[in-house]
């Protein structure tokens, strides 16, 4: 029967439609090229293969460079913008308790996202930051 059906032109254009639609969902995730993504695994996609490591995330050297450099020019104790200050620990942690740094640097719905009129942060400076939180966002 499924013979018959391959043998017609529409057999075969149905047939080709369906391998050329599944084989492009099928891929290997290899363990080193996923990183932590809010609580899942997505891609790494910065091109380092892996090389985005999320384990014992440190907030002086690598988070704090990326408010400094990515949000300290609106998010200062100077600049103030939204009443929101980025450059000191202190003030981290109380938008990182509310839940609001991980909204709007993750694009959440319902949050204003950051960087503000910006492309948002690359993948593994998202995963780096979001490990940090969910590793308890010690002051280190």
């Amino acid at each position: 029967m499924v013979r018959q059906i391959i043998n017609t032109a529409s057999g075969i254009l149905l047939f080709s439609l369906f391998v050329i639609s599944v084989l492009p969902g099928c891929y290997y995730d290899v363990e080193q090229n996923l990183v932590v993504h809010d609580t899942t695994y997505v891609y790494d996609t910065t091109g380092g293969g892996g090389g985005c490591d999320t384990t014992n995330v440190s907030y002086s050297l690598e988070v704090a460079p990326v408010f400094v450099q990515q949000c300290n020019v609106c998010h200062s104790s100077a600049a103030q913008l939204g009443s929101v200050v980025l450059d000191n620990y202190n003030d981290v942690v109380i938008w990182v308790e509310n839940g609001q740094l991980l909204a709007a640097i993750n694009h959440d719905t319902g949050f204003s996202p950051m960087p503000k009129d910006g492309p948002q942060l690359d993948a593994c400076t998202l995963a780096k930051i979001n490990a940090w939180v969910h590793q308890g966002a010690p002051n280190n």
